[in-house]
């Protein structure tokens, strides 16, 4: 197994073996990762006809050494059995991380009783009925259609991101930064550079975006992107303080202009941090994606 960062030039082959049921969580989005691979030391390589990923950090920036669950457009278990012979070979405890209900199942079911599975809470992704956030219906999203209210009161407009205005996005993502006093977090700094970048790759990367303007100034913006099984994920979302319903009006509309003929938008998972908890949690996400620690115990 010869593992190396992946490449733009692998962009064709990560898609096609990323296009499989199991394909399921932000991990195993391409734009993910790409932007990620430096920050999360992760290497890819060719398994049994399966990606395989390699991470070297976890989100809290410990050391960590775990792999992906095979992705393929054919069946997983060769790669698994590859990467177990590996571990006894070697004398290492095989992990998986990011491990779905349905990988887990499929580990059970393929190695009855040689896996345990550890429940990995704060990587959790939130799933949302795409038709819930576009209408916001019923009484349940009474307050946050009342935020956006609160934004439509002055003038406001909303813009796609395209290389012509990806400056201004930029811009605004520059200022969200500065606004948070976050220089001192490594994880924020890496988001900040690589989000920078990114603006400008948007269609290279399979993303999308766009920004609210409000009486002219840009004062929030969204990034994602498309998955199989009629997922849109959303990776970014950014609004300036101080602008009452922000926030709820560029989810909204994200969901409106990106994510229409797509079930569900995952809007990944809240890394334990309790205030963005109880923001997705207000949200009414239709499911959490539950995500285990595999650990092979023979």
């Amino acid at each position: 197994m010869e593992f190396h960062q992946p490449t733009m030039q692998e962009k064709a082959l990560i898609l096609q073996k990323f296009n499989n049921p199991f394909a399921e969580g932000c991990d195993f989005a391409f734009g993910s990762l790409m932007l990620w691979h430096d920050y999360y030391r992760t290497a890819m390589a060719v398994v049994e006809d399966s990606i395989v990923c390699f991470s070297g950090l976890d989100e809290q920036g410990k050391e960590s050494f775990a792999y992906s669950f095979p992705m393929t457009d054919g069946d997983p278990k060769p790669a698994i059995d590859s990467l177990i012979q590996d571990s006894i070979r070697r004398h290492y405890t095989l992990e998986f991380y990011s491990v779905t209900p349905k990988m887990r199942d499929y580990l059970e079911q393929s190695y009855p009783g040689a896996f345990s599975f550890t429940p990995d809470r704060d990587s959790y992704d939130y799933f949302y009925r795409t038709e819930d956030l576009i209408h916001l219906p019923g009484r349940k999203y009474h307050q946050k259609r009342n935020h956006i209210a609160q934004f439509r009161r002055k003038e406001w407009h909303y813009e796609p991101i395209t290389p012509q205005n990806a400056q201004i996005c930029a811009a605004l993502n520059q200022k969200w930064y500065e606004s948070r006093g976050m220089a001192e977090s490594e994880s924020a700094v890496a988001e900040n550079k690589l989000l920078q970048q990114a603006l400008y790759r948007l269609e290279e990367l399979e993303m999308v975006g766009g920004m609210l303007f409000r009486e002219g100034e840009a004062v929030a913006f969204a990034v994602g992107e498309p998955m199989p099984n009629s997922i849109m994920v959303e990776h970014f979302e950014k609004a300036l303080p101080g602008v009452p319903g922000a926030y709820a009006a560029i989810c909204q509309q994200f969901a409106e202009h990106h994510a229409v003929g797509y079930e569900y938008v995952n809007r990944e998972e809240d890394m334990g941090i309790e205030g963005l908890r109880r923001s997705k949690l207000s949200l009414h996400p239709a499911f959490l994606l539950e995500k285990f620690i595999a650990r092979y115990r023979g």
